[in-house]
């Protein structure tokens, strides 16, 4: 082989590598994950995007979602399903610098179960069980959970 066909060859091998590797940049924040129900099945399940009081997107019956979120936005996505816990996780994608979402993001996946409600209580959680927001200390997304577990007797 030629030294120009190796080179070209090696050149066009690279190109092809870092295609693959370098995080593809775009103009949405891209979240995805699953939802697993507790001892049940995904019948009358929702999950439910919203950027403030708008809802975006109602998937009803899946296990798995995927969502393109515009940067500079608060969304809510609230799991949900008749006899069990609500829960919702807050998505924040402000504050994070031009100069960072040019250089792009893997999407970011996260996981949420489901559990039965009891039967002598109500219970709801107060706020978001999670929230995911970019921390400018990390120049990354991250995940942080916190919240409040409420019972009420039925």
């Amino acid at each position: 082989m030629t030294k120009i066909l190796k080179a070209s060859l090696i050149s066009i091998l690279i190109l092809l590598i870092a295609g693959f590797v370098y995080p593809l940049r775009n103009e949405y924040y891209k979240v995805s994950g699953s939802c697993k129900i507790e001892n049940g099945d995904y019948s009358h399940q929702k999950i439910i995007l919203k950027r403030d009081t708008l809802i975006i997107a109602t998937l009803n019956e899946q296990k798995a979602f995927q969502f393109q979120l515009d940067y500079n936005t608060e969304y809510t996505v609230t799991f949900t399903k008749p006899n069990y816990i609500t829960k919702t996780v807050l998505i924040n994608t402000t504050n994070v610098s031009p100069a960072r979402i040019e250089f792009g993001f893997e999407p970011y996946f996260f996981s949420i179960t489901l559990e039965q409600q009891p039967d002598s209580q109500h219970v709801y959680y107060k706020g978001p069980v999670a929230v995911v927001g970019y921390s400018a200390e990390f120049e990354e997304f991250n995940y942080r959970t916190f919240y409040k577990k409420t019972f009420e007797d039925k």
